[in-house]
């Protein structure tokens, strides 16, 4: 019988132990942080209302990705909530994954107003896909980059 006490016994050595690899994941890739940002692309399957709580960790995640890849910071917030409300759409109308309901909803804005309109999310959502090997890559042009010729895409 697995008893209260031999979970504890179990699970405070597996504590530790995580612990660890989490310090030495930031020694060693020290953008690891910035890869566990991308979190907030990763779209709900019901419903996008969050909790305050929520909300602001998703806004101190949106600052921090700014600041890394030098994309203004309200600019991308405002873009990446309109983006978001339009991939969630895309998500539940079955337009594939997480990655690909992004790269749809970028694609739809910018035929219906202005590569501006997505310019900053673009910048974070390209990372996102190539770093994390989101699997639409091959529909890359929706989400080319725009603004550093160091970073522009050849697709």
């Amino acid at each position: 019988m697995v008893t209260d006490s031999l979970k504890e016994e179990v699970r405070e050595p597996m504590w530790e132990w995580c612990q660890m690899a989490r310090l030495v994941l930031m020694a060693e890739f020290p953008n690891f942080k910035i890869l566990s940002l991308f979190h907030i692309f990763n779209l709900p399957t019901t419903d996008l209302k969050h909790s305050a709580e929520t909300q602001d960790k998703m806004r101190v995640a949106i600052r921090e990705l700014a600041r890394f890849f030098d994309v203004d910071p309200m600019r991308l917030e405002t873009q990446f909530m309109f983006v978001r409300s339009v991939a969630f759409q895309k998500k539940l109308q079955g337009n594939g994954g997480n990655a690909e309901a992004w790269r749809s909803a970028v694609e739809h804005i910018t035929s219906a107003k202005s590569t501006s309109e997505t310019d900053a999310v673009r910048e974070v959502a390209m990372r996102w896909i190539a770093w994390t090997g989101q699997q639409c890559l091959y529909r890359l042009p929706a989400l080319r980059m725009t603004r550093s010729s160091h970073y522009k895409s050849s697709f």
